[in-house]
Protein backbone atom coordinates (compact mmCIF):
# COMPACT_ATOMS: atom_id res chain seq x y z
CA UNK A 1 0.00 0.00 0.00
CA UNK A 2 1.29 3.41 -1.00
CA UNK A 3 -0.08 6.69 -0.12
CA UNK A 4 0.93 10.31 -0.52
CA UNK A 5 -0.17 12.62 2.16
CA UNK A 6 0.68 16.65 2.32
CA UNK A 7 0.53 19.76 4.80
CA UNK A 8 -2.34 21.10 6.48
CA UNK A 9 -0.75 24.69 5.99
CA UNK A 10 1.60 26.39 2.73
CA UNK A 11 4.67 25.71 5.25
CA UNK A 12 4.52 23.45 7.68
CA UNK A 13 4.09 19.15 7.60
CA UNK A 14 1.36 18.66 9.47
CA UNK A 15 1.59 16.97 13.04
CA UNK A 16 -1.36 15.94 12.67
CA UNK A 17 -1.91 13.58 9.41
CA UNK A 18 1.24 12.17 10.92
CA UNK A 19 -0.36 11.18 14.19
CA UNK A 20 -3.86 9.96 12.37
CA UNK A 21 -1.22 7.03 10.04
CA UNK A 22 -1.08 5.40 13.82
CA UNK A 23 -3.99 3.41 12.26
CA UNK A 24 -2.70 2.53 9.34
CA UNK A 25 0.00 0.33 10.45
CA UNK A 26 0.34 -1.56 6.76
CA UNK A 27 1.36 1.14 4.96
CA UNK A 28 4.74 0.39 2.87
CA UNK A 29 5.45 3.40 1.14
CA UNK A 30 5.06 6.55 2.36
CA UNK A 31 5.43 10.31 1.50
CA UNK A 32 5.25 13.30 4.01
CA UNK A 33 6.00 16.09 2.05
CA UNK A 34 5.00 18.52 -1.05
CA UNK A 35 6.15 20.78 -2.80
CA UNK A 36 6.73 23.60 -0.13
CA UNK A 37 7.01 21.87 2.49
CA UNK A 38 8.67 22.58 5.65
CA UNK A 39 9.56 20.39 8.95
CA UNK A 40 8.96 21.80 12.06
CA UNK A 41 9.84 20.47 15.94
CA UNK A 42 5.95 19.48 15.97
CA UNK A 43 6.86 17.26 12.80
CA UNK A 44 9.86 15.98 14.19
CA UNK A 45 8.00 14.97 17.58
CA UNK A 46 4.92 13.54 15.39
CA UNK A 47 6.85 11.50 13.12
CA UNK A 48 8.81 9.74 16.43
CA UNK A 49 5.29 8.83 17.57
CA UNK A 50 4.69 6.81 14.65
CA UNK A 51 7.58 5.11 13.40
CA UNK A 52 7.59 2.64 16.12
CA UNK A 53 4.59 1.34 15.16
CA UNK A 54 4.75 1.12 11.16
CA UNK A 55 6.00 -2.47 11.19
CA UNK A 56 5.86 -2.76 7.28
CA UNK A 57 7.44 0.72 6.23
CA UNK A 58 10.07 0.10 3.17
CA UNK A 59 10.60 3.05 1.97
CA UNK A 60 10.15 6.39 3.58
CA UNK A 61 10.15 10.24 1.79
CA UNK A 62 11.32 13.17 4.39
CA UNK A 63 11.87 16.06 1.95
CA UNK A 64 11.04 19.20 2.49
CA UNK A 65 12.68 22.03 4.56
CA UNK A 66 13.96 22.72 8.08
CA UNK A 67 15.73 19.63 8.76
CA UNK A 68 17.82 20.07 11.80
CA UNK A 69 20.09 17.61 13.73
CA UNK A 70 17.13 17.51 15.93
CA UNK A 71 14.84 16.14 13.84
CA UNK A 72 17.23 13.58 12.13
CA UNK A 73 18.48 12.26 16.16
CA UNK A 74 14.59 12.20 17.08
CA UNK A 75 13.92 9.96 13.46
CA UNK A 76 17.34 7.66 14.32
CA UNK A 77 15.93 6.86 17.54
CA UNK A 78 12.37 6.27 16.53
CA UNK A 79 13.82 3.04 14.63
CA UNK A 80 15.59 1.27 17.00
CA UNK A 81 14.11 -1.94 16.48
CA UNK A 82 12.56 -1.22 12.87
CA UNK A 83 13.66 -4.13 10.56
CA UNK A 84 11.67 -3.35 7.80
CA UNK A 85 12.39 0.47 6.40
CA UNK A 86 15.11 0.08 3.40
CA UNK A 87 15.06 3.51 2.62
CA UNK A 88 14.41 6.99 3.79
CA UNK A 89 14.68 10.53 1.29
CA UNK A 90 15.31 13.74 2.24
CA UNK A 91 16.30 16.93 0.48
CA UNK A 92 20.16 17.74 0.03
CA UNK A 93 19.39 21.50 1.27
CA UNK A 94 18.43 20.23 5.08
CA UNK A 95 20.43 21.61 7.59
CA UNK A 96 21.57 18.16 9.22
CA UNK A 97 25.32 18.11 10.02
CA UNK A 98 27.72 15.49 11.48
CA UNK A 99 26.14 15.66 14.64
CA UNK A 100 22.58 14.54 13.06
CA UNK A 101 23.74 11.61 11.10
CA UNK A 102 25.72 10.14 13.75
CA UNK A 103 22.26 8.88 15.40
CA UNK A 104 21.88 7.14 12.34
CA UNK A 105 25.46 5.66 12.40
CA UNK A 106 24.78 4.42 15.86
CA UNK A 107 21.65 3.13 14.38
CA UNK A 108 23.16 0.95 12.02
CA UNK A 109 26.12 0.10 14.48
CA UNK A 110 26.14 0.71 18.08
CA UNK A 111 29.40 -0.20 19.30
CA UNK A 112 29.47 -0.32 23.22
CA UNK A 113 29.79 -4.01 22.79
CA UNK A 114 29.32 -6.78 20.64
CA UNK A 115 25.96 -7.74 21.06
CA UNK A 116 24.99 -4.36 20.96
CA UNK A 117 26.77 -4.35 17.54
CA UNK A 118 24.87 -7.29 17.15
CA UNK A 119 21.44 -6.24 17.43
CA UNK A 120 22.35 -2.86 15.72
CA UNK A 121 19.80 -2.22 12.24
CA UNK A 122 20.72 -4.23 10.01
CA UNK A 123 17.85 -3.41 7.59
CA UNK A 124 18.40 0.75 5.92
CA UNK A 125 20.26 0.70 2.87
CA UNK A 126 20.14 3.98 1.82
CA UNK A 127 19.51 7.71 2.99
CA UNK A 128 19.08 9.75 -0.26
CA UNK A 129 19.68 12.92 -0.73
CA UNK A 130 17.39 14.47 -3.66
CA UNK A 131 17.69 17.16 -5.91
CA UNK A 132 15.77 16.48 -9.20
CA UNK A 133 18.40 19.07 -10.94
CA UNK A 134 21.71 16.76 -10.21
CA UNK A 135 23.09 14.45 -12.22
CA UNK A 136 22.31 11.20 -11.28
CA UNK A 137 25.75 9.48 -11.75
CA UNK A 138 27.11 12.22 -8.85
CA UNK A 139 24.10 10.59 -6.48
CA UNK A 140 27.10 8.31 -4.69
CA UNK A 141 29.55 10.99 -4.37
CA UNK A 142 27.34 13.38 -3.13
CA UNK A 143 25.77 10.99 -0.48
CA UNK A 144 29.24 9.60 0.43
CA UNK A 145 30.57 13.47 1.45
CA UNK A 146 27.09 14.22 3.13
CA UNK A 147 26.89 11.36 5.21
CA UNK A 148 30.17 10.65 5.61
CA UNK A 149 32.65 8.00 5.60
CA UNK A 150 31.44 5.75 8.06
CA UNK A 151 27.89 5.97 8.13
CA UNK A 152 27.81 5.21 3.77
CA UNK A 153 30.10 2.67 4.45
CA UNK A 154 27.59 0.91 7.04
CA UNK A 155 24.64 1.75 4.74
CA UNK A 156 26.82 -0.47 1.99
CA UNK A 157 27.11 -3.28 4.11
CA UNK A 158 23.26 -3.46 4.87
CA UNK A 159 22.51 -3.35 0.84
CA UNK A 160 25.53 -6.48 -0.28
CA UNK A 161 24.92 -8.37 2.87
CA UNK A 162 22.01 -10.46 2.23
CA UNK A 163 21.67 -12.03 5.55
CA UNK A 164 21.51 -9.67 8.39
CA UNK A 165 23.90 -12.23 10.14
CA UNK A 166 26.43 -11.47 7.76
CA UNK A 167 26.09 -7.55 8.31
CA UNK A 168 26.38 -8.31 12.02
CA UNK A 169 29.48 -10.22 11.62
CA UNK A 170 31.08 -7.56 9.39
CA UNK A 171 30.11 -4.74 11.65
CA UNK A 172 31.67 -6.73 14.73
CA UNK A 173 34.72 -7.33 12.68
CA UNK A 174 35.02 -3.85 11.73
CA UNK A 175 34.44 -2.34 15.27
CA UNK A 176 35.63 -4.84 17.49
CA UNK A 177 38.48 -7.30 15.36
CA UNK A 178 39.92 -5.22 13.07
CA UNK A 179 43.13 -3.03 12.47
CA UNK A 180 45.12 -1.23 16.14
CA UNK A 181 41.65 -0.99 18.09
CA UNK A 182 41.55 -5.00 18.38
CA UNK A 183 41.25 -5.59 22.35
CA UNK A 184 40.40 -8.12 24.28
CA UNK A 185 38.30 -5.74 26.71
CA UNK A 186 35.57 -6.26 24.33
CA UNK A 187 34.93 -9.56 25.30
CA UNK A 188 35.25 -9.16 28.97
CA UNK A 189 31.83 -9.50 29.72
CA UNK A 190 30.66 -12.38 26.91
CA UNK A 191 29.35 -15.71 28.08
CA UNK A 192 32.39 -18.23 27.93
CA UNK A 193 29.27 -20.41 25.33
CA UNK A 194 29.46 -17.48 22.58
CA UNK A 195 32.62 -17.81 22.35
CA UNK A 196 32.77 -20.35 19.37
CA UNK A 197 30.32 -18.39 17.51
CA UNK A 198 32.82 -15.41 17.90
CA UNK A 199 35.36 -17.39 16.50
CA UNK A 200 33.32 -18.53 13.90
CA UNK A 201 32.74 -14.77 12.98
CA UNK A 202 36.40 -14.63 12.43
CA UNK A 203 36.89 -17.55 10.30
CA UNK A 204 34.35 -16.96 7.37
CA UNK A 205 35.35 -15.04 4.51
CA UNK A 206 32.86 -13.23 2.58
CA UNK A 207 34.42 -12.05 -1.10
CA UNK A 208 31.58 -10.13 -2.07
CA UNK A 209 32.38 -7.80 0.50
CA UNK A 210 35.86 -6.87 -0.21
CA UNK A 211 34.59 -3.29 -1.38
CA UNK A 212 33.77 -2.14 2.24
CA UNK A 213 35.76 -5.03 4.34
CA UNK A 214 39.61 -4.79 3.09
CA UNK A 215 41.04 -7.70 4.77
CA UNK A 216 37.94 -9.56 3.19
CA UNK A 217 40.61 -12.29 1.84
CA UNK A 218 42.68 -12.40 4.96
CA UNK A 219 40.38 -13.20 7.53
CA UNK A 220 42.77 -16.23 9.00
CA UNK A 221 44.79 -13.06 10.18
CA UNK A 222 41.35 -12.10 12.43
CA UNK A 223 41.76 -15.80 13.94
CA UNK A 224 45.08 -15.50 15.08
CA UNK A 225 44.57 -12.43 16.45
CA UNK A 226 41.38 -13.52 18.67
CA UNK A 227 43.13 -16.40 19.56
CA UNK A 228 46.62 -15.17 20.56
CA UNK A 229 44.37 -12.09 22.51
CA UNK A 230 41.78 -14.96 23.81
CA UNK A 231 45.35 -17.53 25.44
CA UNK A 232 46.24 -15.31 28.42
CA UNK A 233 42.61 -14.87 29.37
CA UNK A 234 41.91 -18.80 29.78
CA UNK A 235 45.68 -20.10 30.51
CA UNK A 236 47.57 -16.87 32.15
CA UNK A 237 48.03 -16.93 35.78
CA UNK A 238 47.88 -13.51 36.33
CA UNK A 239 44.64 -12.16 33.40
CA UNK A 240 43.71 -8.42 33.26
CA UNK A 241 41.55 -7.61 36.02
CA UNK A 242 38.47 -6.85 33.67
CA UNK A 243 38.85 -10.63 32.35
CA UNK A 244 39.56 -12.22 35.95
CA UNK A 245 35.67 -12.62 36.14
CA UNK A 246 35.48 -14.95 32.44
CA UNK A 247 38.35 -17.38 33.92
CA UNK A 248 36.80 -17.89 37.19
CA UNK A 249 33.63 -18.51 35.28
CA UNK A 250 35.37 -21.03 32.94
CA UNK A 251 36.77 -23.00 36.24
CA UNK A 252 33.29 -23.28 37.65
CA UNK A 253 32.24 -24.73 34.35
CA UNK A 254 35.07 -27.09 33.95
Amino acid sequence: MSSQYGADSPCEVSAQIIDALSSHSNLESLTLTHSHAKWSRRGFAALARFLPGASKLKDLDLSGEGWTNEGAALVSAALAGNETLKEISFDDNNEITSAGWKGFTTLLSNNSTIMDTYYSNHTLQQLLMKNSFRDESRQEAVEKKTLGDELFTLLKVNTLCNKKFDASRLKIILAHLEGGSFSMESYADMDLAALPHVLAYAGKTNDALASVYKHAEKDTGLMYKFVRGLAPVLFDASPPAAMAGQKRKAAQQA
